[in-house]
Formats: C-alpha cells, structure tokens, sequence
C-alpha cells in the first residue's frame, strides 16, 4: 500500500509540474509564429543543458545517499541538502561565468536570449535536487503540493508575458516556472542542517560523476537534435521535433513516476532482501512495462494526430506526422529503458556501463546526423535519434542484467 499511495501522489505531482509546463509549451506554440516558436526551443534547449551540466547527477546521488542514510543514520541524512546544494552552486557559478565571458563565441547570436534563460542554470537543478531528495524519504505528498503551488502562479503568469512581449516572454515565463518550483519545494521540504560534511559531499559528488555522465548524454539524446537542427539553419523544424519530443516525454512520464516511486524499495531490497528476490522483481517490472509500453504507444498513434489537429492545426501536416511515426518506433523500448534506469540502475549502483553506452550513444548520433542531414535533411535527424534510443535501450538492459544476476560473485552493494 505504501508503493501505491506514493506513486498516486507522485502522479499528482508529475501532474501538476508537467501539466504546468505543457500548457506555457502549448501557449507558446499558439503565440509565437514557427521561427520564434523553434528559436524559443532552441534557446531553452541550450540552456537546460548547462542546467543538466550544473546538476551533473547530483539531485540523483543525493536522492540514493538520503534514502540510505534515512534508513541508517538521521543525522546524516539532515546534512544531505545543504552540501548538496553547495556543489550545485559553485558548478553552476563557474557555467554562468563562462557564458558572460564566452557567450559570443558558444551561442552566437543566441546570447540575449541565453542570458534571459541564465537564472535556469542555478533554478533548474536546484528543483531537481529538492526532487530527488523529496523522493530519497518518500515526501511524495509534500512534494505534490509544492508542484500544485507553483503551478497554480507560473501558467496565468505565462500567459500575461506571452501576450505582452512575445518570445521575451516566454524565455522569461520559463524562468518564473522554475523560480517558482524552488521556492514552493524550499517551504514544503522541512528540517535540515547547514553545516559542511566534506565526508557526505565526497560521497554525493563521487557518485554523481557516473550517474552525471549518464545524464547528459540522456539530456543529448533528444536535444542533441535540437543544436544540430539549429546549426544547419532549421529553425522552424525544430518545433515539429520539439512537439514530437513533448508527446513522447509525456508518455515516459508515468514510467518515470513509477520508477522513482520503485527505487527507495530496491535500495531497501538490495540492503536486506536475497539476491533472488531483487531478480524475480526486475524481471516481472521488464515484463509488464513492456507490454504496457506497446500499448502507450499504439494509443498514442490512434490518439495525437487527432488531438493537434485541433489544438494545434498550424502544426498539422505532413513533417509532423513523419515526425511523429519515427518517434513511436524507439517509444517502447525507449519507456522500458527509462523505468529500468530510474528504477533499478541507478539505485543499485549499476551505473558504470549504463554511462559508457550512453556517451558512446551520444557519440553515434553525431555522427548520424552528419550522414543522414545531407541524404534526408530534417528527417535524418529523427531517424539518428531512433536509431540511437533503440540500441542504447537494449545493450543497457542485457548488461545490467548480465553485470547483476548472471554472475552471483560480483553482486553485491556497492559502497560509495
């Protein structure tokens, strides 16, 4: 029961968080025209990424650590948060400097909208961090009221700015939704100590190196599309991609829910229960997800088409249904990959492999598009990032499968 009630109110969370977000999305593609509508994307991307960057794993590391300390040692666990949030400061400092002092040269003629994003890359893993460490005790119930709060300001809030200034508004609208998120997770969140623990920061950082790696390259999977959509000049494509990427977002998003919901059990299970139990459970949670996956993904074909149609006519047409189609072929695999990550990888520190696959996936799909831009323009980039979901999927299963139940020698926890 207690599995049960956390993922309802990590439903509402994920809700009320994503549900937010997708309406300033949908706003924006209504507001804007298709170039502001893909600069906007563009823009937005580049600077989640120096988010992701700031993060680099550390809302994850501290989510594992502050579950295991809740259930070893509660004062530690209180020391969490603050020295977590420490080392997210100072990368994301060292990442604002060097956007004022490089700008010109990274973003080009992007740099004023950079900058109105560059709040994002303190507000963007800071939310994550809460995130993490509201999952870390299983605060599913305070984390959705913090997300209900946030919402409930940044979408009316969004609509004023977009009516008014445009694309301005809404890199600005995104800046408030963050903003927003922290401070609504910082009232609801609840005791902690500063104080630093050079001790917990060496464990949280060491961890966050591999799972950081993972990260990024899971940030570029998608998005790399996006940069290299911009740099060959198509802007207007980027928010056919973008939407196709949104639908498939939304479709993970109850997979994620449940796996971060799952991962506190698995923590506990890999401290106490036999290896055998841990076994039986991930092969019964691959099994069923992957049925529920197909069954996601042929309902998002009978349902999408339809449904932009109406709400989004302008978008309606023949790029975003070939858009669309190729996306659905990497969608099941694509879905079993993220709850087996969330839900497993990373809880029981099988992160190695999962993070050399992905930096090599990220690798393959720039040379992908390098190939297929040239043969197929648009399409090539679609087709790359298919390409790379589906085989990253399956070789991380196998060998996380292989690395944690094919050889009972090596199992065992691994201490950080």
């Amino acid at each position: 029961m207690g599995i049960v009630n956390n993922y309802k109110w990590r439903i509402f969370q994920s809700a009320f968080k994503q549900g937010a977000n997708l309406v300033i999305f949908l706003m924006s593609a209504k507001v804007l025209g298709h170039y502001d509508f893909g600069l906007y994307n563009y823009s937005l991307a580049i600077v989640l990424f120096m988010g992701t960057m700031a993060d680099f794993g550390i809302s994850l590391s501290s989510k594992r650590f502050i579950a295991e300390f809740y259930h070893l040692d509660k004062n530690k666990m209180l020391l969490v948060l603050w020295n977590s949030f420490l080392a997210i400061f100072s990368v994301s400092s060292l990442i604002f400097i060097v956007i004022l002092i490089f700008g010109d040269f990274f973003v080009g003629s992007s740099l004023q909208n950079i900058l109105i994003l560059a709040p994002l890359i303190f507000l963007v893993p800071l939310s994550a961090l809460y995130d993490g460490l509201f999952m870390g005790q299983s605060k599913f119930r305070e984390m959705a009221l913090s997300s209900f709060f946030s919402a409930i300001i940044s979408i009316p809030l969004a609509y004023i700015l977009l009516k008014n200034i445009g694309l301005t508004g809404a890199l600005i609208s995104q800046v408030c939704f963050y903003l927003f998120a922290v401070i609504s997770s910082a009232i609801f969140y609840g005791k902690f100590k500063v104080k630093f623990n050079g001790e917990i920061l060496k464990k949280i950082i060491k961890y966050s190196v591999l799972i950081g790696i993972a990260n990024v390259g899971y940030f570029l999977y998608a998005r790399i599309g996006v940069f290299m959509l911009g740099s060959f000049g198509y802007f207007e494509e980027i928010g056919y991609f973008e939407l196709a990427n949104k639908i498939y977002t939304l479709a993970v998003i109850p997979f994620a829910l449940m796996g971060n919901v799952l991962s506190p059990a698995i923590i506990s299970m890999k401290l106490s229960a036999p290896l055998e139990v841990l076994r039986v459970r991930f092969k019964n949670v691959l099994k069923y997800t992957l049925i529920s996956s197909l069954v996601v993904s042929f309902s998002v074909f009978l349902i999408i088409p339809t449904a932009i149609s109406f709400v989004l006519p302008s978008y309606f047409g023949s790029e975003f249904m070939i858009t669309l189609g190729i996306f659905l072929t990497f969608m099941p695999l694509a879905i079993v990959d993220t709850l087996v990550s969330i839900g497993f990888i990373v809880p029981t520190g099988k992160v190695k492999t999962s993070s050399v696959i992905v930096v090599l996936g990220v690798l393959l799909n720039i040379v992908l598009n390098y190939f297929f831009i040239p043969l197929w323009g648009y399409v090539g980039v679609v087709t790359s990032t298919a390409i790379v979901y589906n085989l990253a999927a399956v070789l991380k299963i196998v060998f996380f499968y292989r690395q944690s139940f094919s050889n009972p020698s090596v199992i065992d926890v691994e201490r950080v």
